[in-house]
């Protein structure tokens, strides 16, 4: 079967479904009671049978045979009872509007509710009575039933029925359940749906009509309480502005919902629909009770064309787009209107006056393809999402292979570029530091002015220089620790052969001091050449190393206790190079060098901030 098949399959069975059960089912055993005679009376008591009763045939619709006309009346109703069928006992009257309350024999059997404004509208609850059998004779026996009507709002009596009790209440009780059971069901149900709507607001590309989804659902169930309230807190005129505007707004609400299903959008036309039902409130107050059914047929009519023109769009959106969702959303929106157009004519007294208005079963129709098509699109949606998230979990690994290969490739490339980074500062430093020593003892001994512990000193320096450059190249060459420790080793021997005592305090050196080996090179050549001077010019006794870190800084301080020397003095003249080597290698570690000296010895402090 097709898509459209299968549309039409189901808009069938909705049908038939609601032409089979909605009507109350008929009984051809009992005939109602069609002829009585009215009175148009305020007295509450029953009138004599001798008041200026009128013959009126039932049912009886002040509509259709006293328009404009409201009230009290009172109908008296004949019915001869033979002796054998005194078990009669029970009276079923399918409606009279708006209440109403009924008598036999001039014996009070049932009735609820006020008579005084605002009237207990029981207007569309059949009424069933029990009937006492004592109450009934042989022979005549005459029911009286009192009701109030508003004018031109279809009060009146239905037809009349009085039979046996099982009989009766069969009738009664289908009667209630279509007419009263099934309205608490359908609303139950659209409320239900209306919760379903809003909750599920925004989840798909179709937020926005889901809202009004929800939206109409809701004023649905709320318009049903015109079926079900009976003592309403309000004057009648304002209840009927209310009835009148719900239905209107749930109409538009609804309709812009299946504009935005469809992927349309009329804003000029919502705009005018919004200020129309903004309006009727106002025209149907203004009509007040005397024409109120009058204005309200009105209003209704024109939703009914903008129903048909929303009917229109949704036939367009299924030839555009059929599918089985599409062509359910239009069959069931078919049946919905076909339920509003039945219940337009019954308003408009074209039908029965106990005719049932359907309108409401339409609502969980409609409403549950809507919900229906909300989870089709949701699981279409969260499947699309798992697809999606498998495949970009998919690229992710892919991209993540790609970018291991990538950083792999890059860490070979950093690796070479930091070997040969490291090869050029080595031979930068061997050339700057070794080498230029090296030119300067060889220049030296070709003189043949050294002497053999100059050139014992020079060749020193030299190896002592190669041993630092080594140092800080080794694989821990990022331990300050360990380059400091390298240096002490070979340094102590040498001061402890002139007679100098090494004092070395690094306790205040924390183990994380994060300095990279193009700076530990030089600071170690500081450390070195102090070292070396104080060895040939000091005549120390002793020698004080003293290293400390924070945070922030580094600190090296070194002090002997020679004779001293005169540092401006030293740094104008000639002899002055190796304070100016000094100077030079503390501005490019970017530290801070202080050299004191006096008679009492010398202190040179490298800082170096972190």
């Amino acid at each position: 079967m097709s898509v459209f098949g299968r549309g039409l399959a189901a808009w069938g069975i909705a049908v038939f479904a609601l032409a089979a059960f909605a009507q109350p089912a008929q009984q051809a055993s009992l005939s109602p009671l069609a002829q009585s005679s009215l009175l148009l009376s305020t007295d509450p008591a029953i009138p004599p049978d001798d008041a200026a009763w009128q013959k009126q045939s039932l049912p009886d619709n002040w509509n259709l045979s006293r328009p404009g006309v409201g009230g009290f009346a009172w109908y008296r109703i004949e019915v001869n009872v033979p002796s054998e069928a005194l078990l009669l006992s029970a009276l079923y009257v399918p409606r009279f509007s708006m209440n109403g309350m009924a008598y036999i024999n001039r014996e009070f059997i049932g009735g609820d509710g006020r008579f005084d404004e605002p009237v207990s509208r029981q207007w569309y609850r059949p009424q069933f009575f029990q009937v006492p059998a004592k109450l009934l004779l042989p022979g005549l026996n005459v029911i009286h039933i009192r009701i109030k009507a508003y004018p031109s709002n279809r009060g009146g009596l239905s037809e009349v029925y009085l039979g046996p009790e099982a009989q009766i209440r069969a009738k009664w009780e289908r009667r209630w359940f279509w007419q009263v059971t099934s309205v608490h069901i359908t609303s139950a149900i659209t409320l239900g749906l209306s919760i379903l709507a809003f909750a599920g607001w925004g989840m798909s590309g179709y937020g926005g009509a889901y809202g009004y989804f929800g939206a109409g659902a809701l004023l649905w169930a709320l318009r049903n309480m015109h079926f079900m309230v009976t003592d309403i807190p309000v004057p009648a005129v304002y209840w009927e502005v209310l009835v009148a505007t719900s239905l209107m707004w749930v109409l538009v609400v609804v309709s812009m919902f299946e504009v935005r299903f469809a992927n349309k959008s009329y804003p000029r036309t919502e705009r005018f629909l919004l200020a129309y039902c903004a309006s009727v409130p106002f025209m149907v107050w203004a009509a007040g009770t005397q024409h109120l059914a009058a204005v309200i047929t009105l209003c209704y009519s024109v939703l009914l064309v903008m129903g048909a023109s929303i009917l229109l769009l949704l036939i367009s959106q299924v030839r555009l787009r059929p599918s089985f969702h599409t062509v359910l959303s239009l069959c069931s929106s078919i049946v919905v209107y076909g339920l509003a157009g039945h219940d337009f004519v019954t308003q408009s007294d074209a039908l029965g006056f106990s005719e049932p208005y359907k309108l409401h079963f339409g609502a969980p129709i409609m409403f549950s393809v809507v919900a229906l098509n909300m989870f089709h699109r949701f699981r279409e949606a969260r499947a699309t999402a798992e697809n999606l998230a498998l495949t970009l979990e998919t690229r992710v690994q892919q991209k993540n292979q790609e970018l291991s290969q990538t950083y792999e490739a890059l860490r070979k490339v950093e690796a070479g570029q930091a070997k040969a980074q490291e090869r050029g500062r080595i031979m930068q430093d061997m050339h700057d530091g070794l080498g230029s020593q090296l030119v300067s003892s060889l220049a030296l001994a070709q003189s043949g002015d050294l002497s053999s512990t100059q050139t014992y000193d020079l060749l020193r320096s030299c190896i002592d220089d190669l041993r630092l450059a080594i140092d800080t190249s080794s694989d821990s060459r990022d331990s300050l620790s360990l380059a400091l420790g390298n240096l002490r080793f070979r340094m102590e021997p040498r001061l402890k052969a002139a007679g100098i005592t090494l004092k070395w305090n690094t306790l205040g050196l924390k183990d994380d001091v994060p300095l990279p080996s193009e700076k530990q090179l030089p600071i170690l050549r500081v450390m070195q050449e102090t070292v070396t001077n104080t060895l040939k010019h000091a005549e120390a006794k002793t020698l004080t190393v003293l290293v400390v870190s924070s945070a922030t800084r580094l600190a090296i301080d070194i002090s002997d206790d020679g004779h001293g020397f005169d540092v401006e003095a030293t740094i104008q003249n000639a002899t002055g190079k190796g304070l100016n080597s000094l100077d030079k290698r503390a501005r490019v570690l970017g530290a801070t060098l202080l050299i004191e000296s006096s008679g009492l010895g010398t202190r040179i402090q490298l800082t170096l901030p972190l």
